[in-house]
């Protein structure tokens, strides 16, 4: 079991292969890496600052550890959110064109392909989108339980 000093790696969400975007579509940014995973040395020192200089007790730690995830798990939902945004018009237009050539050439096959593998990248946004939807609002629950947890008064070097 991880000591309470020591903040637990959160695990990337394993994702299915993804589909090739059709012609017009931006392929997602997200992917299985980003701002989740191992724990930086530059993390580690901050907790020893926080431990010996600030008189952190562990449940602060704990705590501030859950309040920066927190804000890794808002800036991850925001920046699907505009992946998806952005890759709903592009993908809009695409279809767009789809169409009109349908009607225009009459080659339904062409458009089914194309269609088939915009529904396909919708789904996959949406995915994406509930994932870090999903990962914000876990966060908020254990944010909100480790703040609860801290005891006493809070340690603060000028206090």
């Amino acid at each position: 079991a991880p000591t309470p000093l020591a903040p637990t790696p959160l695990a990337p969400t394993p994702l299915a292969p993804t589909p090739p975007a059709p012609p017009g579509c931006a392929a997602s940014s997200l992917g299985p890496s980003g701002p989740f995973g191992e724990v930086s040395s530059e993390e580690e020192s901050e907790d020893n600052v926080l431990l010996r200089s600030l008189r952190y007790s562990a449940e602060q730690i704990e705590a501030h550890h859950a309040a920066r995830e927190l804000l890794d798990a808002e800036e991850a939902l925001l920046n699907a959110a505009e992946d998806g945004l952005r890759n709903d018009a592009e993908c809009h237009e695409a279809q767009t064109r789809l169409l009109e050539a349908a009607h225009r050439d009459g080659d339904l096959d062409a458009y089914t392909r194309g269609l088939r593998a915009a529904l396909v990248r919708k789904e996959e946004e949406a995915r994406r989108l509930r994932a870090a939807l999903d990962r914000y609002e876990a966060k908020c629950v254990d944010e909100d339980t480790a703040r609860r947890s801290v005891r006493g008064g809070v340690n603060l070097p000028w206090a």
